[in-house]
């Protein structure tokens, strides 16, 4: 039994090896396999088909409502029966009133077949062609900002698994050259060079650095879960990612000026653009509301009905009912136009309305003005940023250069008897820990670069050569 159970096990784990797939993603790539996979994003993307379908069709409000239907019926009282009874049945009724009244005069059955249809126009048409398309440039630019907002936290993720993984490499590192200095004091200890005391101290700090690598490789693993989910992988896919990004990152290093970046881009921003669209459907619903309530409405109706009888079994003089055994048809058409009266009247409903629309109008102007401003501080805020990390990279550079001198130093110290373990590692934990630094000093740049992109609705390259056409014109 466990045997069996040990060959479906391995079964299972090598079905799942594979079909999973391995990715060898660039940042470019990681975001071209995120726009087409996510599924928030896909959300997105059938909400912007709901509105592009109301604006390519607005214009079927045109089209007249028709209507058909086929009807047959019997009444438990025929015409001429229910004459009689009427006539039977009143006070000052005589014999030979009610003998005039023919015993049946028409079917017990009629089948009928109608058709209808209306047409109506109203100020509010015209109006809501512009509601609409102002709905559409509203869902457009919410899936725009979708997709950039998407592509800045693949990008970011990406360098937050580069530095992720950076610190798990460095921790194993350390691992194996405490488990070498562990291995060098055992063979010292057997060789009576050393007492236990040493041997007892590596094997310590050999062991401190076990649970920092479980832990590292814990949130390393966990990111990049998340990750794939983010792409619209599988759990079981395999992702290899590039390292040298982080070097890249910075390459066009132009100088950036706070004041004219806001000036240029600022109304370019998607969360802008997002208010004014809204400014915009917002002031088109107002005049639909208005259009709806005050302004004619033209209808045109048009039916026709034809109706023939169908001869029941009660029908005592076949030749008096032969008549209804043809069609009888019948229609109708129509012409109006109404005007409301009642919108004339200040106070009404259709003016409370559209003053509770104006207010939204007004409030939405204020956030719009606000906005501007939070946006004016951002983008200045992140040229500051940018221009700290700079500086802290050249810094971290440097003190990288200087851990590596000093750790070749005591590393050469240590093989030869004149530097104390304790001492040795503490050189090469800070040699880590200034190799990381400078790994995160780049991540933070990158990052804020992709901050800054996002803010102004720009890639760096855009603004570079926008920059040098000012110059050259």
């Amino acid at each position: 039994m466990k045997k069996t159970f040990f060959l479906l096990t391995l079964i299972c784990f090598s079905l799942q090896a594979f079909s999973a797939e391995t990715y060898r993603l660039s940042l470019e790539e990681a975001v071209e396999i995120a726009l087409k996979n996510n599924l928030d994003l896909k959300t997105s993307e059938i909400a912007l088909r709901t509105k592009q379908r109301n604006k390519r069709q607005v214009y079927n409000q045109l089209m007249p409502s028709l209507s058909t239907g086929v009807t047959l019926s019997r009444s438990n009282l025929n015409p001429g029966e229910s004459m009689r009874k009427m006539f039977s049945s009143g006070s000052g009724s005589s014999n030979g009133a009610t003998s005039m009244i023919p015993s049946s005069v028409y079917p017990d059955w009629t089948a009928s077949f109608q058709v209808n249809g209306t047409f109506s126009l109203n100020g509010s048409f015209f109006t809501a062609i512009e509601t609409v398309q102002n709905d559409y440039i509203a869902g457009l630019i919410t899936y725009e900002d979708a997709k950039a907002t998407l592509s800045k936290n693949i990008k970011q993720a990406y360098f937050d698994l580069i530095y992720l993984g950076e610190n798990v490499n460095l921790i194993r590192e350390s691992l194996e050259m405490a488990e070498k200095r562990y291995q060098q004091a055992q063979r010292n200890y057997n060789s009576g060079l050393v007492p236990d005391v040493d041997l007892l101290q590596a094997q310590v700090s050999m062991e401190n650095v076990r649970p920092q690598l479980l832990q590292a490789q814990n949130t390393y693993d966990t990111s990049l879960l998340q990750f794939k989910i983010n792409l619209g992988l599988n759990i079981e896919d395999i992702i290899e990612l590039d390292d040298s990004v982080l070097d890249a990152a910075d390459a066009l290093q132009i100088e950036l000026d706070a004041t004219n970046l806001s000036n240029q881009y600022l109304n370019d921003r998607y969360d802008i653009q997002s208010i004014r669209a809204n400014i915009d459907l917002l002031q088109a619903n107002k005049k639909s509301t208005m259009a709806a309530a005050m302004s004619p409405t033209f209808s045109v109706s048009a039916g026709y009905l034809p109706r023939i009888g169908v001869f029941g079994s009660d029908v005592a003089d076949a030749d008096k009912n032969a008549q209804y055994k043809d069609w009888l048809d019948s229609g109708s058409f129509s012409i109006s136009l109404s005007i409301p009266i009642d919108t004339l009247i200040p106070g009404t409903r259709t003016y409370t309305q559209a003053a509770e629309i104006q207010d939204s109008i007004d409030s939405m102007k204020v956030t719009l003005e606000n906005a501007i401003r939070l946006a004016d501080l951002e983008i200045r805020s992140l040229v500051m940023n940018i221009d700290n990390a700079r500086e802290q990279l050249e810094v971290l550079q440097s003190s990288v250069t200087l851990a590596e001198t000093v750790y070749q130093r005591y590393s050469d110290g240590y093989r030869l008897g004149t530097v104390e373990i304790l001492d040795f590692e503490n050189v090469e934990n800070q040699l880590n820990q200034a190799r990381l630094n400078l790994v995160s000093g780049k991540v933070t740049l990158a990052k804020a670069l992709m901050d800054l992109e996002y803010a102004l609705n720009r890639s760096l390259s855009e603004i570079r050569e926008n920059d040098i056409e000012e110059i050259e014109q």
